[in-house]
């Protein structure tokens, strides 16, 4: 399988910092690492603009010959502002909405002018607090715009300690996060982290100088730290990175009562100390790393490029892919049309040769006759034949031999002239393929008689046999007809 490579930056105003690591199944390894720092040779402390550090930054990527699929960005913590912000929403979309406004009122600058980003870092009943970062967005979009003139579209654009965050939570083995606190410490600047297994991570990072005592910035700084997380937890555990190597941790330990361990950053990484060589600030690598974690793990990010110039990229992929599948399922579907429409005509055309074919043998069926317009050929014929059936079994209408007719001429006789008056009364009729009978009775045998002359003056009928009885007060009388 492929590996992904991304590429991590670290930026300062002065200088930047890279790693491109490949992702895969057990983790990420290191691919290269470079490190850029920009200055007027005629005045040093003249910083130069975010365009140069771009432009020497992809000079330096190519001469590494260091590919990237993705890009991510840490923004070093001189460049922002951190606070902490009561907010009365708990739902981190509710806080998203209100946020500037309340970052507005705490660094006291126009909304417009800020790009926010913010993380929970605790809630109660009544609201949530939340760790609030604030950039100029001017100078978020000048960064921004002089990456992307190098190709280099960062999917994130982080405060440093929000990627040193997750390269701690990735790298150190801490079974106790709520008792633990991170400390790393460069030449510029220090960090103190406390991990949280509900919310995100407190975080806290202070500008130092270069020459000013570290162990004594630390003393002063995380009792005050530990004091502010309002926690009921004690800290017993100390993770400590210190890349200045003049932090004494036996006094460090005075003030803190925690056990303090130490932290080697290119063992924990796993890098050779090669890298040391190649980048000059050692701290450095950790927020490039973490940053290009972030793209590797897809976790949720403290992001200023979201609150300004959104990452496009991922959505314009998207699109892409989405582009490509509809142009595929429309020639799919076109094909799919046009072999069931040849399908269609070859049946069409079948059909054709079929009813032609159909229409002759009518023809010859009928006599001659051809078929009606709008009755089927197939409806035709069966009423046809079933007009032959019923002919030939004396079922058929208009059949003198049928039993309709042969009921018609019974009743013609019945309804007589002289049988007016002669108080008849029929019983039965039968009527079958051969003969028919009539049961009835009168009121006398001269009666029966009188119905007798009708019969046999009817002309359609012929009395066979008759036989007639008195019945009490009636003459009880059966008679045979056939057709005549």
């Amino acid at each position: 399988m492929e590996h992904k490579n991304s590429l991590g930056l670290y930026i300062s105003n002065d200088s930047a910092t890279a790693v491109v690591l490949a992702g895969h199944t057990s983790g990420a390894s290191l691919v290269g690492a470079v490190s850029v720092k920009l200055t007027d040779p005629e005045n040093d402390d003249q910083p130069k603009s975010y365009e140069q550090l771009a432009v020497e930054l992809s000079k330096a990527l190519s001469q590494k010959n260091l590919k990237f699929d993705s890009a991510a960005a840490a923004v070093d913590c001189s460049l922002y502002t951190q606070h902490t912000i009561r907010s009365e929403f708990k739902e981190r979309r509710q806080i998203a909405s209100t946020i500037s406004f309340d970052a507005e009122e705490a660094v006291a600058t126009d909304a417009t002018r800020l790009a926010v980003t913010f993380n929970i870092v605790a809630a109660d009943a009544i609201g949530s607090y939340v760790s609030t970062f604030t950039a100029g967005r001017e100078e978020m979009t000048d960064l921004l715009k002089s990456l992307l003139s190098k190709s280099i579209d960062p999917t994130a654009i982080e405060p440093d300690v929000a990627s040193l965050v997750r390269f701690f939570e990735r790298y150190i083995d801490d079974q106790t996060p709520d008792n633990s606190l991170y400390v790393m410490a460069t030449e510029t600047a220090c960090y103190l982290i406390k991990p949280s297994t509900e919310y995100e991570a407190s975080t806290r990072s202070f500008i130092v100088t270069p020459t000013q005592n570290k162990t004594s910035v630390l003393k002063r700084e995380l009792p005050l730290t530990i004091a502010s997380l309002n926690e009921d937890v004690d800290i017993t555990k100390l993770y400590l990175i210190d890349t200045t190597e003049s932090i004494d941790t036996e006094s460090l330990a005075d003030v803190t009562t925690a056990q303090i361990e130490p932290v080697d950053l290119l063992q924990l990484t796993g890098a050779s100390g090669d890298l040391a060589y190649d980048i000059p600030e050692i701290g450095h690598i950790a927020f490039a790393w973490g940053a290009a974690l972030g793209d590797l793990t897809f976790c949720r990010r403290t992001d200023f490029r979201e609150d300004f110039m959104p990452y496009q990229g991922r959505q314009k992929a998207i699109r892409t892919c989405l582009r490509t599948m509809s142009v595929c399922a429309t020639v799919i579907l076109l094909a799919i049309g046009a072999h069931f429409h040849l399908k269609l005509k070859t049946a069409e055309y079948q059909a054709d040769g079929i009813q032609a074919k159909l229409i002759e043998q009518y023809k010859g069926a009928m006599h001659g006759k051809p078929p009606a317009g709008k009755i089927p050929i197939v409806s035709k014929l069966k009423s046809e034949r079933n007009k032959l059936k019923n002919q030939k079994s004396g079922l058929a209408l208009g059949d003198e031999n049928s039993m309709p007719a042969k009921l018609t001429f019974i009743l013609s006789a019945l309804n007589d002239e002289n049988l007016k008056n002669a108080d008849l009364t029929i019983d039965q009729i039968s009527i079958n393929e051969n003969n028919m009978t009539i049961r009835g009775n009168t009121p006398s045998k001269i009666h029966t008689l009188k119905l007798y002359t009708a019969i046999d003056e009817n002309e359609n009928l012929k009395r066979v046999t008759d036989r007639s009885s008195r019945s009490g007060n009636r003459d009880v009388f059966t008679v045979t007809l056939e057709r005549q």
